[in-house]
């Protein structure tokens, strides 16, 4: 996603949070978990609903993941939506977790091992929310999105561990609209200079590596599956 147009969609939600009844009806907590395979400790920001304590049940989890160079407060900026689809019941009550990541890590697992935001969030994260708050452990009430890197990484979760997730909405998702790394071209990624992909993908790039965790790649290898589970 063009950085123009992230800053603009961040420049709305500040407006919108501006402009409502700071009265909460939710909770927004912070927290942080210790890793040993990403920089540590690693912050977040975590919406409770208001029956979150009087609840019999435990909630719907969502993680939401923020874009490029964002961070947890992204998920403080949505408070006043997701406060007002509560309200009038268009939005069914969820616990949403929203984790500070490494700016351009596309939430992947570096070729390199220096850093796994991957196995962070499927292992770790999950684990930590689950362990912490009154959050469910059934799959199909387990949920994950994100804007523009974060739409990029839930998609690639979403599709590489369908079994945990029991849907995914990516917003504005980061992805090259190609299958295969030598198809990649300027206008394709002319916001991820070459140290950005390295970093992430090896020096030089893996294009195995590469297509191994591009989205629409993956789709591709896996639509037979992924056809069988719809």
């Amino acid at each position: 996603m063009p950085e123009q147009f992230y800053f603009l969609a961040v420049l709305v939600l500040c407006v919108l949070a501006a402009l409502t009844d700071p009265a909460w009806a939710s909770e927004l907590l912070e927290g942080e978990v210790e890793s040993d395979i990403v920089p540590s400790p690693v912050k977040y920001n975590i919406l409770l609903p208001d029956d979150y304590e009087s609840a019999e049940y435990p909630f719907p989890l969502v993680l939401f993941l923020h874009g490029g160079t964002g961070n947890r407060s992204q998920l403080t900026m949505l408070r006043p939506l997701v406060d007002e689809l509560w309200e009038d019941g268009s939005l069914p009550k969820m616990v949403i977790a929203t984790p500070s990541v490494t700016q351009r890590c596309f939430y992947m697992d570096f070729k390199d091992g220096a850093e796994k935001w991957e196995t962070f969030i499927v292992e770790q994260f999950l684990k930590h929310l689950r362990e912490k708050f009154r959050v469910t452990k059934d799959p199909k009430k387990t949920f994950v999105s994100g804007l523009s890197m974060g739409g990029q990484g839930s998609l690639r979760i979403a599709l590489k561990y369908s079994d945990m997730f029991g849907a995914v909405a990516a917003l504005e998702p980061g992805v090259m609209p190609v299958l295969t790394f030598t198809e990649v071209r300027p206008k394709h990624r002319f916001y991820r200079a070459d140290d950005v992909l390295e970093r992430a993908f090896g020096t030089p790039i893996d294009e195995v590596y590469w297509e191994a965790n591009n989205p629409a790649s993956i789709v591709a290898a896996k639509a037979v599956d992924i056809l069988q589970q719809a």
